[in-house]
């Protein structure tokens, strides 16, 4: 019952408007926010929205872990968050580390079009959801998610298989042969 923000928070990251929906997300779902990573300038300014917006019960946050607790940690989220804001971010040239995690997880995601490549296949195959960074399309597409969790879960399942090619059954079919 967490949307999962994993890393650097940025001050294009999309947060701000995360935290200003938070009220809504959890009046309507019961979900809260789960903020996994180090401790920088950008998000001691998240913390202070966080009071502003009077959302402290609803978001958790956590410092910089361990790879090896990253994925237990993130087992009570049912999907991962990345809204970059900026058309100039340079995340718009790789594929983003924390969208192959959460899709490892396996949770879906939602994501704007700027975290680069990556959002065409979160969009061909039904990974997540890809958005305009707008309070709107969150909302709509946290409902979404939540509410179809199955069905994304099996899209993820079904990526993952058919990127596992060839399978160590095709290795041992042809040395058996």
């Amino acid at each position: 019952n967490k949307i999962c923000f994993l890393g650097k928070v940025r001050s294009d990251s999309g947060m701000e408007l995360v935290i200003s929906a938070m009220p809504e997300i959890w009046g309507k779902y019961g979900i809260k926010l789960k903020i996994i990573g180090q401790e920088t300038v950008e998000r001691k300014n998240l913390e202070k929205i966080i009071e502003t917006y009077k959302v402290q019960d609803f978001v958790q946050i956590s410092g910089f872990m361990e790879f090896n607790r990253l994925y237990e940690s993130m087992e009570d989220c049912f999907c991962g968050i990345n809204l970059i804001t900026s058309t100039n971010s340079y995340s718009i040239y790789t594929i983003v580390g924390k969208l192959i995690h959460y899709i490892q997880s396996p949770m879906p995601v939602i994501v704007t079009k700027n975290v680069g490549p990556f959002h065409e296949q979160v969009r061909q195959n039904g990974l997540g959801l890809v958005i305009e960074p707008t309070k709107k399309e969150l909302l709509d597409a946290v409902g979404q998610l939540y509410e179809n969790q199955k069905l994304f879960y099996e899209n993820i399942l079904k990526f993952a298989d058919n990127r596992l090619k060839p399978k160590i059954n095709d290795y041992i079919k042809d040395v058996l042969s």
